[in-house]
Parts: structure tokens; sequence; C-alpha cells
């Protein structure tokens, strides 16, 4: 009887080794990326004084929120096998001049983007974004920085009232996968 354990116990743990072993070519998981999503931040390549308030800041979001409120900005991105994604950067627009500095509003530019995700590389591949030309602005590239945050990049045209000069530096827009609110 006790052989026969030893025998039961010897195949049991045998199978279960075997099982276990690594495969060498393992696929990757699946990533999933797409829902609806909300603006967390929006960032400058430099600290800049985005609002002309004497404070220079790399925070381009809280420079907007604190000239114009609070911002709602989301994205949709779906796969319909399109794989599109829906969201809006700012825009920085002059308003006007006051003794030729120029007073800036920034707008929301809708942007409508067809992307594609390589797998091997780890990265977004743009296809295709309507509209195809931004007056001020230029697609940089988008990051699956986990499977619930984006970011999204633009080199745009930004005014810095510390220097008192346009500059085009990268903007990121980070998106985190949530409910609408």
């Amino acid at each position: 009887m006790k052989n026969l354990i030893i025998r039961y116990l010897s195949v049991f743990f045998f199978i279960i080794t075997s099982a276990c072993s690594e495969d060498d070519n393992p696929d990757p998981p699946l990533k999933y990326f797409y829902g609806n999503y909300n603006l967390q931040a929006i960032t400058g390549g430099i600290s800049m004084d985005f609002n002309n308030n004497g404070q220079s800041s790399p925070n381009l979001l809280s420079e907007i929120e604190e000239l114009q409120g609070e911002l709602t900005i989301r994205m949709a991105f779906t796969n319909d096998n399109t794989e599109e994604m829906n969201f809006s950067i700012m825009e920085a627009n002059v308003q006007t001049e006051f003794e030729g500095v120029p007073i800036i509003r920034f707008s929301p530019l809708p942007i409508r983007t067809f992307v594609t995700f390589d797998q091997q590389k780890d990265e977004f591949i743009l296809r295709e974004q309507i509209p195809s030309v931004l007056e001020n602005a230029e697609f940089q590239q988008i990051v699956l920085v986990d499977q619930l945050t984006l970011d999204i990049t633009y080199s745009q045209r930004m005014y810095n009232y510390l220097t008192d000069q346009w500059l085009i530096i990268p903007v990121t827009y980070r998106f985190v996968r949530g409910l609408l609110s």
C-alpha cells in the first residue's frame, strides 16, 4: 500500500511539474484599452507662463482652468473595426492684443483619429486624423501608460508670457479610463 501511494504521488508530481513548464514563446497578454476616458492632465514639455499670471509651470491644465474655469474633456475610444479615438486638444487663440501683448483664450479643438495597436512594439500607429492638418498642432504619439491610462502628445504653438514669445512645445494630454463624470 505504501509503494502504491508513493507511485501515485510520483506520477502526480511529474504531471504537475511538466504541466507548469515555461513556454519558450509566450503570447503577450491581450491589452484592452477601448472605452470612455476623462482628461486627467495637460502638461507642457517645458515650464511656461501660459496665462500671464507671472508664474511658470508645466501644468497647462491648471493654467487654463485658472483662466477659464474647470474643463470637462472626454475621449471615446471605440473598436468597431476602426479603432477610433474622439477627443479634443486645447488650442491657444489670440482674442485681442493689449499694448502688444496677446490676450489668449484656449478653445477645444475636436480631433478624430484612427489608430492601430502594434502588440509586438507595444505602441499605437496613427492611420488617419480628422482634420488631417491642424494649424497650430502636429501629432507626435499615443502611449499606453497602463491598462487605464493613455497619453496623447501633440507639438503645439503656445505663448510664453514670461519671454513674450510663441513657442512650439510638446503638450501631453493624459486620459484615464472610467465612468463619464
